[in-house]
């Protein structure tokens, strides 16, 4: 069921699929609701405590020919997730392992990203030369680019809560 939408005035209603992230994880969920989704996937085993303990991180064994490791930790506004970057590299990346370079996953990454999204990535190059793939289905941004030779960065936000983040600013400085 498609929702009124009060966050653009040329788009008559918001699909709530596009808050959809990954493992029941969504935009516009509260930060402890994100922290307590995570506890309990911890618990099963699917998730690990990440880099350097400052992210959440999965181990994909599947889909990629080798074990794959995705490390994400979201960023919040006014408690509200919003933005999602994660990264992700093959977990037997070694500088002598040219067949696991990021160039290599990244191609990877965005075919399922394309099934699991329902959506085609348009293909740029940065601007050192680096391939970027990226897909706006208004509100959701997805940018996904090669970072390094090991890890793949993937962006995803959803402006929807930005915005209305943005707008609760404008709101508590009128207030003052």
């Amino acid at each position: 069921m498609m929702k009124k939408n009060n966050f653009h005035p040329f788009v008559k209603s918001y699909d709530p699929a596009l808050d959809t992230i990954f493992f029941n994880l969504t935009f516009g969920m509260k930060r402890q609701a994100f922290y307590d989704t995570c506890w309990k996937l911890n618990k099963t085993g699917l998730f690990m405590a990440g880099s350097s303990n400052v992210s959440v991180q999965h181990e994909i064994m599947t889909g990629y020919g080798k074990p794959v490791s995705m490390n994400f930790y979201p960023n919040f506004s006014n408690d509200i997730l919003y933005e999602m970057p994660v990264t992700y590299n093959y977990e037997a990346w070694a500088p002598w392992n040219r067949e696991l370079y990021s160039d290599t996953l990244i191609v990877k990454i965005v075919r399922q990203m394309e099934k699991d999204y329902h959506v085609k990535f348009s293909h740029k190059k940065t601007q050192d030369g680096r391939p970027a793939y990226y897909n706006y289905t208004y509100p959701r941004k997805i940018l996904v680019t090669v970072q390094d030779e090991q890890y793949v960065k993937v962006l995803m936000e959803n402006e929807k809560y930005k915005m209305e983040d943005e707008k609760n600013k404008i709101e508590n400085e009128k207030n003052k």
